[in-house]
């Protein structure tokens, strides 16, 4: 015998059976990926789903590893071995898996060249070329060759010094190379 709560109305109580017979629904949906960053050898990505990720993999293969192969890992952070053409692939816990277009990794040996360097009050503006492209800027006052993982690396051409002084201006493309300006800056 089942019981019905006073509270529970015919249509909600169908809804119930409606459930409970078909039980919760399956997640069908597969991971994005919203970005993938190249730096050296190591190919990060980001990557979101409904559900949560499960596991990240980069192949020299456009064929889907299988699902319990080692070459899934829960770092977002992938290595390889070589430069080339890879695929990274992306899982949620359900075994939905999705893929990227092509990813070139490309040996890059080419330094950025600082051409230009403007003030105008506070802002500076370092105008770079490189042959990937430039991805950072910054303005140091000690010459000493910065971390390529400083958190004082400027995304933007243009910044705001934080004191007076003279600085060392420093460019990095994407593959580490890092370029230095030929004269010191006054500001």
């Amino acid at each position: 015998m089942i019981k019905i709560s006073s509270k529970l109305t015919a249509l909600s109580f169908a809804s119930l059976l409606v459930f409970s017979a078909c039980g919760p629904q399956k997640d069908t949906k597969a991971p994005v990926i919203d970005s993938i960053s190249v730096l050296t050898l190591t190919v990060t990505v980001t990557a979101s789903d409904n559900v949560g990720i499960a596991g990240y993999a980069i192949t020299d293969s456009s064929t889907q590893p299988d699902l319990t192969s080692s070459v899934w890992k829960t770092n977002k952070a992938l290595i390889v071995e070589s430069y080339g053409t890879y695929t990274v692939w992306v899982k949620d816990a359900s075994g939905n898996v999705t893929h990227s277009d092509p990813v070139e990794i490309i040996k890059d040996e080419i330094f950025p060249t600082v051409t230009s360097v403007s003030i105008d009050g506070d802002m500076i503006t370092i105008i770079a070329s490189d042959n990937i492209g430039v991805t950072h800027y910054m303005a140091t006052t000690s010459s000493t060759v910065p971390e390529l993982d400083s958190i004082y690396w400027n995304k933007t051409e243009t910044f705001k010094l934080d004191r007076p002084g003279v600085f060392t201006i420093w460019v990095k493309d994407g593959a580490g190379n890092l370029a230095k300006y030929k004269d010191p800056i006054e500001h």
